[in-house]
């Protein structure tokens, strides 16, 4: 395609992702690159006009390409452009300020924050746009263009009087970012904040800075470098090609169909031992699913596991089952039980590894449902899982937290046994009665474990991706 086709491909959201247009624009970098910036620089001036052109999306595919070209000369242009009084920045450009602003900033800045703190410190600019400013400088030590401490220190000198002492979102967004940093030296303004009433509390708790300082630098830090979310702009199309207004007009109407039918609440009056309870449950369960799997939280990590469900599956399941709670009755002591008992006591996987999609999934699951159902505690209990996604993966495979049924399964398929295969089962309660490991199987066998990872979730997973 000539340049000029591709601008026109871009210019509007017309129901389809541009793959193509979007391929020829990298694969002709140098020639796009100055209209691109042309772009950015057109949206700025017509942002009057531009705000009800609602299909207009050729500043956004602009700076998603421009951070994958790594183009300093975006820098500048972005950041004006996000300066923007008030909320119009907003209504242009979606969800792109929550989710990948930072990114971007980053990507284009070369290490060179000084710009970011600048939007950082404008008080006329966004709340959002200025959180979003710090997690870009969060990136950049994330991906090692910037230390630690620099960053921290910059930080340090917002409280100090940099920022203006009003409550507001902006305090927020500083105390979380510096716990993502670890907290350590701007412990004391983080308490004075607190004290002084600047903090919102329902978006972050000092608890959780505290829970921060718990984990430990090198976890914290860890934990920062491996976030997806303070990664470059590597790949716009793997970025972009999932996002929701993508989707043809039938499948949106579809989609807000099934919206309009379902009830996040429907389950909280139904007693477990209610007759019915059982398939009311799994006509809930397999219905949050498939919206979840069909929002733009869904697609983005179906991107990164294809076999994804089974987590947020098992969530539900054990949340109404073992210790009566719906997923908007779900607290973050509740679903920290789940995780850390339930999880490793009952569900059997194959390797150490299949713990490894837990967290980002469940992250993505409690992120969906915090947008689409303003559920309360869902920033408690994102906080919490966060914290945890360090340590799942001993948690899942320590066998001090097996239970009964689990350890014998684990013991079985380690002696060569298919534990998903009654026949092989029967074998090795053979094998295991002639060794008198145990006088009698019974009450073990009784618990036998509800969720086999690696075989009949599965299986149903791919029942409803055939129905999709």
């Amino acid at each position: 395609m000539k340049i000029q086709e591709i601008l026109s491909e871009l210019e509007f959201n017309y129901g389809t992702f541009p793959r193509k247009a979007i391929e020829d624009a990298i694969a002709n970098r140098e020639k796009i690159t100055p209209e691109l910036l042309k772009i950015i620089e057109h949206a700025e001036q017509n942002v009057d006009e531009l705000v009800y052109q609602e299909s207009y999306m050729a500043h956004i595919y602009a700076m998603y390409l421009l951070a994958q070209f790594r183009e300093k000369r975006a820098y500048p242009l972005i950041v004006s452009f996000f300066s923007i009084p008030g909320e119009i920045s907003l209504a242009l450009t979606g969800d792109v300020v929550t989710e990948d602003l930072g990114r971007i900033l980053a990507s284009v800045s070369h290490g060179d924050i000084s710009l970011m703190t600048s939007l950082v410190e404008n008080e006329d600019a966004n709340e959002y746009v200025r959180g979003a400013a710090m997690e870009g400088l969060l990136t950049l030590v994330a991906c090692g263009q910037k230390s630690r401490e620099e960053i921290t220190s910059y930080f340090q000198s917002l409280f100090q009087g940099k920022l203006a002492r009003e409550r507001s979102l902006v305090w927020s967004l500083l105390v979380s970012c510096c716990a993502d940093l670890y907290p350590e030296e701007v412990l004391q303004n983080i308490k004075r904040a607190y004290e002084n009433g600047l903090v919102e509390e329902g978006y972050i708790d000092f608890e959780w800075v505290e829970e921060s300082l718990a984990r430990g630098k090198e976890n914290v830090l860890r934990n920062l470098r491996e976030d997806r979310r303070h990664k470059f702009i590597e790949d716009t199309i793997r970025e972009m090609e999932w996002w929701a207004c993508f989707r043809l007009p039938e499948q949106q109407q579809a989609v807000r169909r099934k919206k309009e039918e379902f009830d996040i609440h429907q389950l909280d009056g139904i007693d477990l031992y209610d007759s019915g309870a059982e398939e009311a449950f799994e006509e809930y369960q397999d219905a949050l699913l498939e919206r979840f799997f069909n929002s733009s939280e869904g697609q983005a990590r179906l991107q990164e596991d294809p076999e994804m469900g089974f987590w947020a599956a098992q969530l539900m399941y054990y949340g109404y089952s073992y210790i009566d709670v719906t997923v908007p009755q779900m607290t973050a002591g509740s679903v920290e039980e789940i995780v850390t008992e339930l999880f490793p006591r009952k569900i059997s996987i194959s390797s150490p590894e299949d713990a490894d999609d837990a967290i980002p999934e469940l992250v993505a699951f409690w992120q969906y449902l915090k947008r689409e159902y303003k559920l309360p505690k869902a920033n408690s209990i994102l906080r919490f899982l966060r914290k945890i996604e360090p340590d799942f993966k001993r948690i899942m495979n320590d066998p001090s937290r097996f239970g009964m049924a689990k350890s014998f399964f684990t013991m079985g398929r380690a002696a060569g046994f298919d534990m998903t295969n009654q026949e092989d089962i029967d074998k090795f309660i053979q094998v295991y009665n002639a060794a008198a490991l145990a006088p009698d199987l019974q009450p073990l066998l009784s618990e036998t474990p509800s969720t086999e990872k690696d075989k009949g979730t599965r299986k149903r997973r791919r029942k409803r991706k055939r129905k999709r």
